[in-house]
């Protein structure tokens, strides 16, 4: 039984994005996030430390704070319909966002992905909203929303992108503020590719938007003058 229901299906267009993957979609790196210094020098955090897949699921947030801000991260567990995950070899794609605690907004958004990862496609990823259709809900893909991200770094333990809050689209479109999407979005969808195949994960955005507030009114809460 697949951990992702059947009924999830991705826009026709972000699975023809990977036929042309490097083609003629913008690149998300301008100015280049290696340069980026961040305000928020986080401890590092623990990668051999065991992940919960149904934690992964559920969508949970953790937190590491310091004396310049703080950086939120959580586990997206990699599975599809067409490509289970496989519960004794999970993959997981982490997000990390760096947030300055003096302009208590984003230095940076971080997508760690396995290292088996195709290296020279990157990563696309979109966002989608939860809306009313009769007496149900359903997803509607936010195409505007689609950035194809290269990754900065990669190892034998993973590839990374780190980008800017505000990246490109792959369409032209006005650039895409990160944490408003975060904020404003049911769901991110990624795709990369393993091999030459498409590998797709969802992640609802609800637990994030729960947990970023609260720590807007706690660690980040602006000190009184």
């Amino acid at each position: 039984m697949s951990i992702l229901p059947k009924a999830i299906t991705f826009a026709g267009v972000l699975i023809a994005s990977v036929i042309v993957f490097s083609g003629n979609s913008a690149r998300s790196q301008e100015p280049a996030a290696a340069s980026i210094k961040p305000a928020v020098v986080p401890e590092q955090i623990d990668k051999t430390a065991p992940v919960d897949p149904i934690a992964a699921l559920a969508g949970k947030w953790d937190s590491k704070c310091g004396d310049k801000g703080c950086v939120m991260f959580t586990k997206v567990l990699i599975g599809d319909p067409d490509h289970p995950a496989d519960p004794k070899h999970p993959e997981f794609i982490t997000i990390a966002i760096a947030i300055n605690r003096g302009t208590r907004k984003p230095d940076f958004f971080s997508f760690e992905l396995p290292a088996n990862a195709d290296r020279k496609q990157g990563v696309i990823l979109m966002f989608a909203k939860t809306v009313k259709d009769g007496n149900s809900w359903k997803m509607v893909e936010d195409k505007d929303s689609m950035s194809q991200l290269d990754f900065n770094s990669c190892d034998k333990e993973s590839c990374i992108a780190r980008v800017h809050p505000e990246i490109l689209s792959s369409d032209g479109s006005p650039n895409i503020d990160l944490l408003d999407k975060f904020l404003n979005s049911s769901h991110i969808y990624f795709i990369y590719t393993k091999k030459g195949k498409p590998y797709r994960s969802l992640k609802a955005l609800f637990p994030f938007q729960r947990d970023y507030k609260h720590l807007m009114e706690t660690e980040l809460k602006p000190s009184m003058p």
